[in-house]
């Protein structure tokens, strides 16, 4: 297993509410720890950052070819998501694991869909209190004007299909690095890895957000 980047994700991954296996497994999903890492869209980075996202952060978007500029840049942004976009939005206590979830929703696809589910089940104690219950909030989106419009955009089958898939992903290689930082048992779902890393076209932080608003 790759550990070369641990003590730095430890450094900025300190968040108890999103640990730092988490962000270990991103990696693995984004980057295969490639810290010159280039997508189709622009996308650079461990965490394959666009520029319109690392500009919103103040980094320069070519100096997250440093490995440490990169995972301080995304833990940034994650938190920015937590404290901007989900706490504000939950009404009702939340199963850890399903705010990860969203969490890692908004950073693939943008923040905007999942305040927009929290809109919906903010309050609804039932669906926030299970992990299970990712997969039919976001269902919920399909007719989503926004999200028909990105589908179009991205030439995608399933738009929502594929955000989810990225998630699967990146909780599927966060339980395979928890015992790294010492966490004991399965962190999240063992969903079975098929097909290997995704294509960077369908991953990087708001890739989804930034093609919607960009064509308007």
């Amino acid at each position: 297993m790759n550990n070369q980047f641990d003590s730095m994700i430890r450094t900025y991954a300190s968040r108890p509410d999103f640990p730092p296996h988490y962000v270990k497994g991103m990696i693995h999903a984004e980057s295969s720890f490639k810290p010159d890492a280039k997508g189709p869209g622009g996308e650079l980075g461990l965490m394959q950052f666009l520029p319109s996202t690392a500009k919103t952060l103040g980094v320069e978007h070519s100096s997250l070819v440093n490995p440490e500029t990169a995972i301080k840049a995304g833990t940034k942004y994650i938190a920015q998501i937590i404290d901007r976009y989900v706490t504000p939005n939950v009404k009702v206590p939340i199963n850890p694991e399903l705010k990860v979830k969203l969490v890692q929703f908004a950073y693939n696809a943008g923040p905007l869909f999942t305040v927009r589910l929290l809109k919906k089940f903010g309050s609804d104690a039932g669906t926030l209190s299970g992990s299970d219950s990712f997969t039919r909030m976001v269902d919920t989106l399909k007719d989503d004007p926004d999200v028909l419009r990105l589908q179009k955009l991205t030439k995608e089958a399933d738009f929502l299909a594929a955000r989810k898939k990225v998630v699967e992903r990146y909780q599927y290689w966060a339980a395979q690095y928890a015992k790294d930082f010492g966490v004991v048992g399965p962190p999240a779902s063992q969903a079975s890895l098929a097909g290997g890393i995704l294509p960077l076209a369908l991953v990087g932080a708001g890739a989804a957000a930034f093609l919607l608003w960009k064509r308007r």
